[in-house]
């Protein structure tokens, strides 16, 4: 025989004279992913047994056996179906996200300034030939950066880091007088490709003094591509520049 008494927590059940606690086990919520594969082979009706059974992701469903589904009372050959779609599935999702935070972390070694807005170069012949180029940010030299003279609003230099990376924050230092040249409103964007299009991962200003400065990304960089885009200057109505070093990290 077999009775049972209700409690707040779950049942108990008796049966021939054993005692067993049966807790009562809110379901898993299916992914979207799995509900629409289902879906497709029209096999939605079977939703409620997967659940019971855990299986609510594309990765549980591939480590099931045919005879694991058809216990759950699908037809042998739709659980063929459905194992074969899974396999064939592309998983998204929480596993998709870990797999981009697998990406290395960005060696300066490998970096270079694929391209940039404009440089002052020596145009008066007072700077010395090499003193303001762009690629002088990636040196450890006195050199610096700046744009032309007059030249003083939205302005960018394009990083190729090399190889896909992470980028977590950028770190600038610039000359110890004259903050009113350097860089002042920044923004930061990656891209696919060096071409574009840009997706702006944060916006923030510098603090209006020389030397170095270290921002934390609102968004971490993921990819080869970095352009670090300077919107204003600290108010010269000359230049935008004196930029000596820029370190990603």
């Amino acid at each position: 025989y077999q009775r049972r008494v209700h409690g707040k927590e779950g049942y108990q059940r008796r049966v021939h004279g054993t005692r067993f606690l049966d807790l009562k086990v809110g379901l898993l919520e299916m992914d979207s992913q799995v509900e629409e594969l289902l879906g497709n082979l029209k096999l939605s009706g079977y939703t409620k047994q997967l659940r019971k059974a855990g299986c609510t992701s594309i990765r549980t469903l591939r480590g099931l056996e045919e005879g694991a589904l058809t216990g759950l009372g699908i037809p042998k050959a739709k659980a063929r179906k459905l194992l074969k779609a899974a396999e064939a599935e592309e998983e998204i999702g929480p596993q998709a996200e870990e797999s981009e935070d697998l990406l290395p972390k960005v060696d300066m070694t490998a970096v270079s300034i694929h391209s940039f807005s404009a440089e002052l170069g020596d145009s008066k012949g007072q700077f010395g030939v090499a003193k303001y180029l762009a690629a002088n940010v990636l040196t450890d030299e006195l050199t610096y950066w700046a744009a032309p003279m007059k030249s003083v609003r939205d302005h960018w230099l394009l990083f190729d880091l090399g190889r896909d990376c992470v980028v977590s924050e950028v770190e600038m230092h610039t000359r110890t007088k004259m903050a009113h040249y350097y860089p002042k409103d920044i923004r930061v964007e990656r891209a696919d490709s060096p071409s574009g299009p840009w997706e702006v991962l944060d916006r923030y200003e510098r603090p209006g003094k020389g030397g170095g400065h270290t921002h934390a990304l609102a968004q971490p960089a993921r990819g080869r591509w970095l352009r670090v885009f300077f919107e204003t200057n600290g108010g010269s109505p000359e230049w935008m520049g004196a930029l000596r070093k820029v370190v990603l990290g």
